[in-house]
Protein backbone atom coordinates (compact mmCIF):
# COMPACT_ATOMS: atom_id res chain seq x y z
CA UNK A 1 0.00 0.00 0.00
CA UNK A 2 1.47 3.92 -1.09
CA UNK A 3 1.65 6.24 1.57
CA UNK A 4 -1.62 7.99 0.32
CA UNK A 5 -3.49 4.86 0.66
CA UNK A 6 -4.77 5.88 3.92
CA UNK A 7 -7.97 6.89 5.44
CA UNK A 8 -8.01 10.10 3.95
CA UNK A 9 -7.45 8.54 0.43
CA UNK A 10 -11.28 9.46 -0.40
CA UNK A 11 -11.32 13.19 1.01
CA UNK A 12 -7.98 13.78 -0.70
CA UNK A 13 -9.62 12.64 -4.13
CA UNK A 14 -12.71 15.30 -3.20
CA UNK A 15 -9.94 18.11 -2.09
CA UNK A 16 -8.04 17.35 -5.88
CA UNK A 17 -10.99 17.33 -7.79
CA UNK A 18 -12.65 20.68 -6.28
CA UNK A 19 -8.92 22.44 -6.38
CA UNK A 20 -8.60 23.93 -9.99
CA UNK A 21 -12.48 24.70 -10.25
CA UNK A 22 -12.98 26.94 -6.93
CA UNK A 23 -9.78 28.46 -8.00
CA UNK A 24 -10.74 30.01 -11.17
CA UNK A 25 -14.94 30.05 -10.12
CA UNK A 26 -13.32 33.82 -8.78
CA UNK A 27 -12.82 34.87 -12.68
CA UNK A 28 -13.76 37.93 -13.54
CA UNK A 29 -14.79 36.83 -17.18
CA UNK A 30 -16.41 33.15 -16.07
CA UNK A 31 -18.28 34.48 -12.50
CA UNK A 32 -18.81 31.40 -11.44
CA UNK A 33 -18.74 32.25 -7.73
CA UNK A 34 -21.46 34.56 -8.23
CA UNK A 35 -23.57 31.56 -8.95
CA UNK A 36 -22.95 29.90 -5.27
CA UNK A 37 -26.75 30.29 -4.63
CA UNK A 38 -27.84 28.31 -7.58
CA UNK A 39 -25.57 26.12 -6.97
CA UNK A 40 -25.82 25.29 -3.73
CA UNK A 41 -29.79 24.77 -3.57
CA UNK A 42 -29.67 22.84 -7.02
CA UNK A 43 -27.30 20.52 -5.17
CA UNK A 44 -29.88 20.45 -2.48
CA UNK A 45 -32.51 19.29 -4.72
CA UNK A 46 -30.50 16.66 -6.29
CA UNK A 47 -29.30 15.34 -3.06
CA UNK A 48 -33.17 14.93 -1.76
CA UNK A 49 -33.40 11.91 -4.57
CA UNK A 50 -29.79 10.46 -4.53
CA UNK A 51 -28.85 10.79 -0.63
CA UNK A 52 -31.47 8.44 0.30
CA UNK A 53 -30.95 6.27 -2.89
CA UNK A 54 -27.50 6.02 -1.15
CA UNK A 55 -28.41 5.41 1.74
CA UNK A 56 -30.51 2.16 1.01
CA UNK A 57 -28.16 1.06 -1.43
CA UNK A 58 -25.53 1.01 1.50
CA UNK A 59 -28.08 -0.84 3.91
CA UNK A 60 -28.77 -3.30 1.39
CA UNK A 61 -25.52 -3.98 0.56
CA UNK A 62 -25.56 -3.03 -3.21
CA UNK A 63 -22.37 -1.09 -2.61
CA UNK A 64 -20.02 -0.41 0.12
CA UNK A 65 -17.21 1.63 1.26
CA UNK A 66 -13.73 0.47 2.21
CA UNK A 67 -13.05 1.75 5.82
CA UNK A 68 -9.26 2.07 5.11
CA UNK A 69 -9.84 4.68 3.15
CA UNK A 70 -12.30 7.10 4.75
CA UNK A 71 -11.77 9.19 7.90
CA UNK A 72 -14.64 6.70 9.17
CA UNK A 73 -16.90 9.95 10.52
CA UNK A 74 -20.63 8.75 8.92
CA UNK A 75 -24.02 10.57 8.80
CA UNK A 76 -27.18 7.73 8.09
CA UNK A 77 -24.27 5.03 6.60
CA UNK A 78 -22.73 7.23 4.68
CA UNK A 79 -19.46 8.18 5.43
CA UNK A 80 -18.69 12.14 5.54
CA UNK A 81 -16.79 11.95 2.20
CA UNK A 82 -19.89 10.70 0.04
CA UNK A 83 -22.05 13.71 1.71
CA UNK A 84 -19.20 15.86 -0.04
CA UNK A 85 -18.99 13.86 -3.08
CA UNK A 86 -22.83 14.91 -4.18
CA UNK A 87 -21.67 18.99 -3.40
CA UNK A 88 -18.40 18.90 -4.88
CA UNK A 89 -18.40 16.75 -7.90
CA UNK A 90 -21.63 18.54 -9.16
CA UNK A 91 -19.84 21.96 -8.32
CA UNK A 92 -16.65 20.64 -10.67
CA UNK A 93 -19.31 19.97 -12.80
CA UNK A 94 -21.24 23.27 -13.51
CA UNK A 95 -17.39 24.83 -13.59
CA UNK A 96 -17.24 23.15 -16.66
CA UNK A 97 -20.74 23.79 -18.02
CA UNK A 98 -19.97 27.54 -17.40
CA UNK A 99 -16.71 26.95 -18.64
CA UNK A 100 -17.37 25.72 -21.94
CA UNK A 101 -20.51 28.68 -22.49
CA UNK A 102 -17.76 30.77 -21.99
CA UNK A 103 -15.05 29.29 -24.46
CA UNK A 104 -17.67 28.08 -27.45
CA UNK A 105 -20.88 29.90 -26.77
CA UNK A 106 -24.19 28.73 -26.12
CA UNK A 107 -25.62 26.43 -28.81
CA UNK A 108 -29.56 25.79 -29.21
CA UNK A 109 -31.44 22.51 -29.21
CA UNK A 110 -31.65 21.14 -32.69
CA UNK A 111 -34.68 19.91 -32.09
CA UNK A 112 -35.12 17.32 -34.91
CA UNK A 113 -31.75 15.94 -33.93
CA UNK A 114 -31.59 16.05 -29.93
CA UNK A 115 -35.53 15.19 -29.52
CA UNK A 116 -35.79 11.93 -31.36
CA UNK A 117 -32.51 11.01 -30.24
CA UNK A 118 -32.99 11.57 -26.79
CA UNK A 119 -36.63 9.48 -27.21
CA UNK A 120 -34.35 6.46 -28.71
CA UNK A 121 -32.12 6.16 -25.63
CA UNK A 122 -34.56 6.54 -23.32
CA UNK A 123 -36.56 3.45 -24.75
CA UNK A 124 -33.29 1.74 -24.76
CA UNK A 125 -32.08 2.37 -21.59
CA UNK A 126 -36.50 1.23 -20.22
CA UNK A 127 -35.49 -1.83 -21.85
CA UNK A 128 -32.15 -2.01 -20.33
CA UNK A 129 -34.03 -1.02 -16.43
CA UNK A 130 -36.48 -3.58 -17.58
CA UNK A 131 -34.59 -6.84 -18.50
CA UNK A 132 -32.50 -6.28 -15.59
CA UNK A 133 -34.98 -5.47 -12.97
CA UNK A 134 -33.37 -8.37 -10.38
CA UNK A 135 -30.13 -5.67 -10.37
CA UNK A 136 -30.97 -3.18 -8.23
CA UNK A 137 -28.19 -0.97 -9.50
CA UNK A 138 -29.00 -1.48 -13.22
CA UNK A 139 -32.80 -1.31 -13.25
CA UNK A 140 -32.56 1.86 -10.39
CA UNK A 141 -30.04 3.92 -12.73
CA UNK A 142 -30.75 3.40 -16.19
CA UNK A 143 -34.87 3.89 -15.10
CA UNK A 144 -34.26 7.20 -13.67
CA UNK A 145 -32.02 8.08 -16.92
CA UNK A 146 -35.09 6.86 -18.90
CA UNK A 147 -37.54 9.24 -17.13
CA UNK A 148 -35.20 12.05 -17.74
CA UNK A 149 -34.78 11.65 -21.35
CA UNK A 150 -38.23 10.79 -21.63
CA UNK A 151 -38.78 14.38 -20.25
CA UNK A 152 -36.78 16.24 -22.26
CA UNK A 153 -37.99 14.78 -25.76
CA UNK A 154 -41.41 16.23 -24.18
CA UNK A 155 -40.56 19.01 -22.70
CA UNK A 156 -37.75 20.56 -25.33
CA UNK A 157 -35.38 21.88 -22.59
CA UNK A 158 -33.34 24.78 -24.27
CA UNK A 159 -30.57 23.97 -22.34
CA UNK A 160 -30.31 20.43 -23.11
CA UNK A 161 -27.49 20.65 -25.50
CA UNK A 162 -24.78 22.62 -23.64
CA UNK A 163 -25.98 19.85 -20.92
CA UNK A 164 -24.97 16.84 -22.96
CA UNK A 165 -21.59 18.83 -24.29
CA UNK A 166 -20.68 19.22 -20.16
CA UNK A 167 -21.69 15.72 -19.66
CA UNK A 168 -19.09 14.62 -22.45
CA UNK A 169 -16.46 16.40 -20.79
CA UNK A 170 -17.22 15.58 -17.24
CA UNK A 171 -17.41 12.11 -18.35
CA UNK A 172 -12.77 12.45 -18.92
CA UNK A 173 -12.64 13.97 -15.17
CA UNK A 174 -15.58 11.26 -14.06
CA UNK A 175 -13.61 8.53 -15.05
CA UNK A 176 -10.41 9.15 -13.32
CA UNK A 177 -12.41 10.08 -10.01
CA UNK A 178 -14.64 7.21 -10.21
CA UNK A 179 -11.41 5.45 -11.20
CA UNK A 180 -9.86 5.83 -8.09
CA UNK A 181 -13.08 5.19 -6.20
CA UNK A 182 -13.58 1.78 -7.94
CA UNK A 183 -9.91 0.67 -7.58
CA UNK A 184 -7.81 2.09 -10.76
CA UNK A 185 -4.24 2.94 -9.56
CA UNK A 186 -4.49 2.00 -5.87
CA UNK A 187 -4.18 -1.81 -4.00
CA UNK A 188 -7.94 -2.08 -3.12
CA UNK A 189 -11.53 -0.22 -4.05
CA UNK A 190 -12.80 2.60 -1.80
CA UNK A 191 -16.68 1.87 -3.12
CA UNK A 192 -17.14 -1.48 -3.95
CA UNK A 193 -19.55 -2.71 -5.46
CA UNK A 194 -22.29 -6.14 -5.26
CA UNK A 195 -21.89 -7.96 -8.00
CA UNK A 196 -25.37 -9.65 -8.08
CA UNK A 197 -26.61 -6.00 -8.40
CA UNK A 198 -25.16 -4.78 -11.69
CA UNK A 199 -24.47 -6.28 -14.82
CA UNK A 200 -20.79 -6.45 -14.78
CA UNK A 201 -19.53 -4.55 -17.91
CA UNK A 202 -16.98 -2.23 -16.88
CA UNK A 203 -15.10 0.74 -18.38
CA UNK A 204 -11.68 -0.17 -16.78
CA UNK A 205 -12.72 -0.89 -12.91
CA UNK A 206 -15.71 1.23 -13.03
CA UNK A 207 -19.14 -0.28 -13.50
CA UNK A 208 -21.51 0.80 -16.79
CA UNK A 209 -23.90 1.82 -14.68
CA UNK A 210 -21.86 4.55 -12.85
CA UNK A 211 -21.71 6.82 -16.02
CA UNK A 212 -25.74 6.99 -16.15
CA UNK A 213 -25.85 7.76 -12.47
CA UNK A 214 -23.68 10.65 -13.00
CA UNK A 215 -25.30 11.37 -16.10
CA UNK A 216 -28.85 11.43 -13.82
CA UNK A 217 -27.18 13.42 -11.09
CA UNK A 218 -25.93 15.82 -13.62
CA UNK A 219 -29.13 16.13 -15.50
CA UNK A 220 -30.83 17.34 -12.19
CA UNK A 221 -28.42 20.09 -10.80
CA UNK A 222 -27.62 21.33 -14.57
CA UNK A 223 -31.37 21.82 -15.23
CA UNK A 224 -32.42 23.38 -11.88
CA UNK A 225 -29.19 25.42 -11.82
CA UNK A 226 -30.44 26.74 -15.24
CA UNK A 227 -33.44 27.44 -14.38
CA UNK A 228 -32.14 29.21 -11.14
CA UNK A 229 -29.07 31.47 -12.37
CA UNK A 230 -31.40 33.77 -14.14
Amino acid sequence: MSLIENKFLYLLVLILSLSFPLIRSFEQKLKFASNIKAILISCFIMMIIFIPWDILFTKINVWSFNSEYITGFKIFLLPIEEWMFFIIIPYCCLFIHESLILIRGSSPVREKIYVNTSATVAAVFLVIAITNNDKFYTLSSFGLASILLFLFSSKKYKWFYNFLRTYLFSLIALLVVNGVLTGSFIENEIVSYNENHFMGYRIFTIPIEDTIYCFSMLFIVTGIYEKLKN
